[in-house]
């Protein structure tokens, strides 16, 4: 026993002349107690300025099972998957436009490989989703690196604190599901104690994915040369290294939090699969612990049970959103949303306008969840809407939709983008606010009155059909579908363009580039239906219309300092398009909209990798519904 205990005290003494010698030399360095938890592989020494954490354990896995095969146990995983992507989605639509177009004889460069054929072969909902490999310097693929160890490391204190704050001036305030003055006081207890308290580990992971969200979402702010990606993955690979077994053993309301959020930094990277498991994890960790349910949130203190009251609508909204973008049911029936609203609390940074916006946006996503019900059949694919059922459907959620608007306070009015150009406006919460809820209500407009858009693809080349009453009146509402993609591209285009400023008034980058391409597509769907007609050359041709808004939406992405290898395929796939919509106009003046020559794009060319590999397009954030390019 003795020479136990003096082996033990020869330890302790190297370990305290080592933090000695540290703190003489390193001042912004703080190290871990002697008992501290710290990666096993983690033979090097860390940054200057790295704050070590002392973590608390990992609970054993010697009873969880491993293996190769599926979650089910059916097969092994294979190296590409197979995604089902359904009415709503953008690959849907794809679809829709590649068979008109060849309905239209533009296929006849195509031959066997065009996008029409391999449609007709396949199921048109099912994917096949290719697993990108892009340098790593350039692409968000948060694949694991070297430096990912030391899980329990921390920037710099300065640099911690500045990232905090960031996030809860950004995405802590349209999500504000995490109350920042409790989050800071856990963080000043761990700082008080020299980082030697032992720490949660789910706390530690929430953190981590609060330095990555926040470096993520300051990309589409700084240079390209700052790379703020590469850090913002090494946030995440320590967040989930913390916390990705320990979800299996035990569920709190940080966890939930901590996968919420993980989910929405995994929109604005390739990982499409990987944000809607992260997702469905999510929400089923809410309702283990009863998010859902007022009655068993009723005994806790009014701070803690707002908090699970905003984490469930989080999740609420979330699957919304990628139900929509995915075409997918949801995984929340409406009929499980039964809490009352938010509510402003004690030490809440966001503020009262900040919990009206996040009211603002539940109730929108409200309305989007019965569009996708009533209009997209919840994504099952089983039944057909008729086209007098369709336009009666689309009349009465119009009419929600509509009101919607009417129900916010003043200060979060929507805004237009000849507003904005006219009288641009310093940068406030308040302006931030109104645009991108007028993006989200645009974007929810798009979703209502894109099925008339699509059974008008699909009646190309039938002018028997669109003589037809109810064909007339679904042109009329493809004819408003395309205005408000129009001004979603202006809107955008004009924020831009304000100096200094036009990036941060938009919110997360990602969302930004989901809004551009997608309206970019609904603008050239609307156009293929009028590729065969004789028009006049002049700017009252909606073809030039078009072409004038697809300009803009290109001009508008190279503004955009977000993933460079992203805004450059979304860039040169809208380019694509509007090389088409040029051979059109030239065409369109003789009434001969034969398939482009050598100077337009073939079918093949427009299928080229950057349209198979829909993967970063679906998992574009709010909303993807964007098909199967290469996805919050």
């Amino acid at each position: 026993m003795e020479s136990r205990m003096q082996a033990l005290e020869k330890n302790l003494q190297l370990i305290n002349n080592h933090l000695d010698t540290t703190a003489r030399t390193d001042p912004c360095a703080t190290f871990i107690s002697p008992h501290s938890a710290a990666s096993p592989e983690d033979d090097a020494l860390p940054p200057p300025g790295t704050v070590i954490v002392n973590v608390q354990h990992q609970e054993s896995d010697e009873h969880i099972e491993t293996g190769e095969t599926d979650g089910m146990a059916i097969s092994l995983v294979a190296e590409r998957d197979h995604g089902y992507f359904g009415p709503s989605s953008n690959i849907c639509l794809m679809h829709v436009i590649f068979r008109a177009m060849a309905r239209l004889n533009y296929s006849s460069h195509a031959e066997t490989q065009s996008p029409s054929n391999r449609i007709q072969a396949s199921d048109p909902n099912t994917v096949k989703i290719a697993k990108p490999n892009p340098p790593a310097t350039v692409a968000r693929d948060v694949a694991p690196r070297q430096e990912f160890i030391g899980y329990n490391y921390l920037p710099p204190e300065a640099e911690t604190e500045r990232l905090i704050q960031s996030y809860f001036s950004n995405t802590g305030t349209f999500f504000p599901y995490i109350h920042a003055q409790s989050f800071m006081e856990t963080y000043r207890q761990m700082k008080q104690h020299g980082f030697r308290v032992t720490i949660r580990r789910s706390w530690l992971a929430l953190l981590n994915m609060i330095l990555a969200m926040a470096t993520a979402c300051e990309q589409g702010q700084h240079s390209a040369e700052t790379q703020p990606t590469a850090k913002s993955d090494v946030y995440f690979e320590r967040a989930q290294a913390l916390c990705r077994e320990q979800i299996f053993h035990s569920t709190t309301l940080e966890t939930v939090q901590f996968l919420l959020l993980t989910t929405q930094y995994l929109q604005g990277t390739q990982k499409a699969n990987q944000t809607w498991i992260n997702h469905g994890l999510a929400v089923n960790a809410a309702l283990s612990i009863g998010l859902h349910s007022s009655e068993a949130s009723a005994h806790l203190p009014q701070i803690e049970r707002e908090m699970r009251t905003r984490t469930w609508y989080g999740c609420v909204v979330l699957d919304r959103s990628l139900s929509m973008t995915y075409g997918r049911p949801s995984s929340i029936p409406e009929y499980y949303v039964k809490l009352d609203l938010p509510v402003l609390v004690a030490g809440d940074q966001c503020g009262s306008r900040g919990i009206a916006f996040y009211n603002s946006t539940i109730t929108l996503y409200k309305i989007v969840g019965r569009i996708m019900g009533d209009l997209y059949g919840h994504n099952l694919r089983c039944d057909e809407l008729s086209d007098v059922e369709m336009v009666t459907r689309i009349f009465q959620l119009q009419h929600e939709l509509n009101d919607w608007p009417r129900s916010l306070p003043s200060e979060l009015s929507l805004i237009t983008s000849s507003l904005i150009a006219e009288n641009p406006f310093e940068e406030s919460p308040m302006q931030r606010f109104r645009i991108i809820l007028t993006l989200r209500y645009l974007n929810a407009q798009l979703l209502l009155q894109r099925p008339p858009l699509s059974k008008l693809l699909q009646a190309a080349n039938d002018q028997a059909q669109r003589l037809n009453p109810v064909d007339q009146v679904q042109e009329k509402l493809v004819e408003e579908c395309a205005q408000c993609a129009e001004e979603i591209i202006s809107i955008i285009h004009a924020t831009l363009a304000i100096k200094d400023q036009g990036r941060s008034l938009l919110g997360a980058w990602w969302f930004t580039i989901y809004y551009i391409f997608n309206a970019g597509l609904i603008i050239f769907a609307s156009l293929v239906p009028l590729s065969k007609t004789e028009t006049k050359l002049d700017t009252s041709n909606p073809m030039w219309r078009g072409k004038q808004c697809l300009s803009k939406a290109i001009e508008a992405l190279t503004r955009i300092d977000g993933d460079s290898m992203l805004v450059d395929r979304c860039v040169k796939y809208l380019q694509q398009l509007l090389r088409l919509t040029d051979d059109w106009l030239i065409s369109a003046g003789d009434g001969n909209a034969a398939w482009p020559g050598s100077q337009g794009m073939a079918l093949t060319e427009i299928n080229s990798s950057e349209v198979v590999d829909l993967d970063f397009l679906m998992n574009m954030p709010l909303m993807q519904s964007i098909d199967d390019f290469g996805n919050d």
